[in-house]
């Protein structure tokens, strides 16, 4: 399932986001903890959490709040009632042909957790 919602940075700039679960794709199975990989394709920017244990239809239904330039993404899961079958999955924020900028992002796994399990910066030119 792919949700697309504005992001509004500033006072001027809105941002769509879209966001979805997808299987993992290139994912090092012996690799101990899920990975930020945040990347240019085309215009848009895609941010991924990758190496998520879940079962088959477990569905990504993130929180996403904005400040300036500042994203904070929660995860939050639909999960399935399949248990008899278990997946790596991906989770994943694109941000739609994002102005340019020097961009934050601090991603959490609950809404229970303090901390940020990724905190990431990086530049849209």
């Amino acid at each position: 399932m792919i949700l697309i919602f504005p992001l509004f940075l500033g006072c001027t700039n809105q941002i769509e986001l879209a966001y979805a679960t997808e299987t993992c794709v290139d994912w090092d199975f012996s690799s101990e903890a899920p990975e930020l990989r945040i990347e240019r394709v085309g215009d848009d920017v895609v941010i991924q959490r990758v190496g998520i244990s879940g079962f088959c239809g477990d569905q990504f239904q993130p929180e996403i709040l904005a400040n300036g330039w500042d994203l904070r993404v929660t995860e939050n899961w639909d999960y399935s009632d399949a248990t008899d079958c278990e997946s790596c999955l991906s989770a994943r924020v694109t941000m739609v042909a994002p102005p340019k900028g020097d961009y934050h992002i601090d991603w959490f796994v609950d809404s229970e957790v303090i901390s940020p399990v990724h905190d990431e910066y990086f530049i849209v030119d």
